[in-house]
């Protein structure tokens, strides 16, 4: 079974190998782009997770106008 699904894929870049291409090229960026999207959604979801008491931990942050400019400072 494996050779005839084999035999047809052959056949199928022989006959279109610029779509053939284009499909793998397009898997390809997409399984790139989903396992980025992974590894960020892991980095920010273990965002201070090393903290004892990290239920605890909130984020300060002010606006200023100072001479006609908006000054914004945040602090963790």
């Amino acid at each position: 079974m494996i050779r005839s699904h084999a035999a047809a894929a052959i056949r199928s870049f022989r006959r279109h190998p610029f779509f053939y291409l284009v499909d793998i090229a397009g898997l390809a960026i997409g399984l790139a782009a989903a396992l980025v999207i992974a590894l960020y959604l892991a980095d920010e979801l273990s965002y201070e997770r090393f903290l004892p008491e990290r239920d605890r931990v909130f984020r300060i942050s002010s606006d200023s106008l100072r001479s006609g400019v908006s000054l914004s400072t945040s602090q963790k």
